[in-house]
């Protein structure tokens, strides 16, 4: 597969960070596929069982909102190690 130079600017992941600056050189640039066994990697994707205890408040309102407790609660887990 051939990219443009260009394209690959356009789709770099940090472009918007000012902290990062890439230089593309072209006749030192390559891309190259890497794989990635995630499951490997973070360990197995098996669901635990965990009880947990939240506000009534918080109940109420996700129930209302049709929100998937354990998803949620893994989305946010996933958000907090991000930051």
């Amino acid at each position: 597969m051939f990219l443009k130079m260009g394209s690959v600017k356009e789709n770099e992941p940090f472009n918007e960070d000012d902290d990062v600056q890439i230089v593309f050189d072209s006749d030192k640039t390559f891309i190259t596929r890497v794989y990635v066994d995630i499951n490997s990697f973070l360990g197995s994707q098996n669901p635990i069982k965990k009880t947990f205890t939240i506000p009534k408040w918080a109940d109420d309102l996700g129930k209302q909102r049709s929100l998937n407790f354990s998803k949620t609660l893994e989305d946010a887990i996933v958000e907090k190690v991000k930051n």
